[in-house]
């Protein structure tokens, strides 16, 4: 398996990882707080994983 094929189906599988977990925890945040609150846990985590992909 050549390592270009490998470090993409790594890449896509975090992606998807990532998309999964952040519509899961925006919407427990949002209906836990009922208020989204700017600076809170998740969107620095937001902007930090969109910083990184």
């Amino acid at each position: 398996m050549p390592l270009s094929y490998f470090l993409n189906f790594m890449i896509n599988t975090l992606l998807e990882q990532n998309q999964k977990a952040k519509k899961i925890n925006f919407s427990n945040h949002f209906f836990k707080n009922k208020v989204f609150l700017p600076h809170s846990k998740f969107l620095e985590w937001d902007l930090w994983t969109h910083s990184l992909f």
